[in-house]
């Protein structure tokens, strides 16, 4: 018989510095990949959050929008149309709910407020008030009484924040409505 050949039996396998190597590049491949991975879901989740937050306010936004544009500048009847409560984040005004002609017989109040539970509230004729949005930080009326200056607008801002996954999430919306009717 033949000798072994000595380079043929040390190339069959790996050496324990070369497996402990390869391992190491291994441990170090995997976390950074587990790492890119929290990083993306972090972004994915406040992504999400600010999405929703932002729809959430805007359909708040709308909401309000919406049925102030119906108010009047005038006084009906002696009442001032519109008031803002700058201290309590309150917002009331009055919209025709009978009309006979070109004569308004009816007003309803309507009120929208700030809650301490960071909700804005929408109050009809002294009524219930109902939850509209939610995750309300701020919310600024500003309502000029010299009409001749700024006539029939009402600009309204509303910030909101929301924390999850121990980030928080801010986003502000404002707009400006035009009083319709006159």
């Amino acid at each position: 018989m033949k000798p072994m050949n000595k380079t043929l039996s040390r190339s069959r396998g790996y050496t324990t510095v070369e497996l402990m190597v390869s391992m190491t590049l291994l441990v170090v491949l995997a976390g950074a990949a587990a790492g890119a991975f929290n990083q993306s879901q972090d972004l994915l989740n406040w992504n999400y959050n600010f999405v929703s937050l932002q729809k959430e306010l805007r359909r708040t936004l709308d909401v309000m929008s919406r049925e102030v544009r119906e108010s009047s500048p005038t006084s009906p009847g002696g009442i001032l149309p519109v008031t803002v409560t700058p201290g309590v984040n309150r917002f009331t005004f009055q919209i025709p709910s009978a009309i006979s002609g070109n004569t308004v017989t009816a007003w309803t109040q309507i009120s929208y407020a700030l809650t301490a539970d960071n909700r804005v509230t929408r109050t009809v004729d002294n009524g219930a008030p109902v939850a509209i949005g939610s995750d309300v930080q701020s919310l600024t009326f500003v309502y000029p009484l010299n009409l001749l200056t700024a006539p029939r607008t009402v600009q309204i801002q509303i910030n909101g924040r929301r924390t999850a996954l121990e980030r928080t999430v801010t986003a502000a919306l404002t707009g400006e409505v035009t009083l319709r009717n006159p």
